[in-house]
């Protein structure tokens, strides 16, 4: 993690936060400076466009005034805001591409919001309604993402998958071989496109909230990553070999399907979520045990800590 300081070029603020026209100029200033020997990944977080919103972030207007008639001039004035840094973060991406689109060196530019705009949140229950259904809700979850090369790949539009599939999607429009967990996340996406908070959508478009019951193929796709199903997250403090599930210890040299975990336990008391992961030796003892655990009694479960037990 960088800071101001650890910057090659002179950052300018924009409202509180770095100025997305200096981040960029920031990413060209590190590709300058690279080992030209050896392949370059980049991972920048710009944070221009993050909250808060209103009408004193950038104390200029838009100039494209929006007008609607399910938001109030006061959730209209914060929309405006956000519209000025948008455009700042068009500015960026065309200031990369621009630049890009000039070097001979294969280039990949991957673009992309990990949340929607935490604005209040009468603002999206005014547009979606209180009680929305799962396709309706899901939409508060959708961010867009373009993926641009200075060089010929394949071209899509209208493009919709989770976050979790980024990499997979990056590494293949670059032809770079993917780990296993990324092919396994190639295979998931046709089965189920999307994957969020809200539910699971196939690729037949059709959307399935957390508590309704998945078709058996695709409730099948989604339990390979663990070999976990709903019915067992649901018992009580319940324990789980991976072996038994056909997963093999991190022993089992050659196995495609090899684990890091011998056994792994469940316990839920008075908020408190305690999954313990244990490595055997070969009599069965515990070699080590990792309990992490969680707080669920609150609105969102929160991480609390992570013990080596032995």
């Amino acid at each position: 993690m960088d800071f101001l300081e650890d910057f090659l070029t002179q950052g300018e603020a924009c409202g509180p936060y770095l100025y997305d026209l200096s981040f960029a100029q920031e990413l060209i200033a590190r590709y300058d400076t690279r080992d030209p020997t050896r392949p370059l990944f980049l991972y920048g977080l710009s944070m221009e466009n993050h909250q808060p919103y209103n009408p004193e972030k950038y104390g200029v207007s838009s100039g494209f005034p929006a007008q609607s008639d399910l938001l109030s001039q006061e959730d209209l004035a914060i929309l405006d805001s956000l519209v000025v840094g948008l455009h700042h973060a068009d500015q960026a991406l065309g200031i990369l591409t621009d630049y890009f689109s000039q070097v001979e060196e294969p280039t990949l530019i991957l673009l992309f919001g990990d949340h929607q705009p935490q604005v209040a949140t009468n603002f999206y229950t005014d547009v979606l309604g209180t009680a929305p259904d799962t396709a309706l809700a899901q939409k508060k979850q959708m961010v867009p993402f373009v993926l641009w090369a200075n060089y010929d790949i394949p071209e899509a539009q209208g493009v919709e998958l989770s976050l979790n599939y980024l990499s997979a999607l990056l590494m293949d429009t670059a032809n770079l071989p993917m780990t296993g967990y990324q092919k396994y996340l190639a295979r998931l996406w046709e089965a189920a496109p999307v994957i969020n908070t809200v539910g699971i959508r196939d690729a037949g478009g059709n959307w399935y909230g957390e508590n309704e019951a998945l078709p058996e193929e695709l409730e099948a796709a989604v339990e390979e990553s663990f070999g976990l199903s709903a019915d067992w997250l649901r018992r009580e403090n319940p324990t789980y070999r991976p072996d038994e599930a056909g997963y093999h210890p991190a022993g089992a040299a050659g196995n495609p399907r090899r684990t890091a975990i011998d056994l792994l336990s469940v316990q839920e008391e008075d908020g408190l979520l305690t999954l313990t992961f244990t490595l055997e030796g070969a009599a069965g003892q515990p070699l080590q045990t990792k309990a992490l655990t969680v707080r669920t009694d609150t609105p969102s479960p929160r991480y609390q800590s992570l013990l080596t037990l032995n």
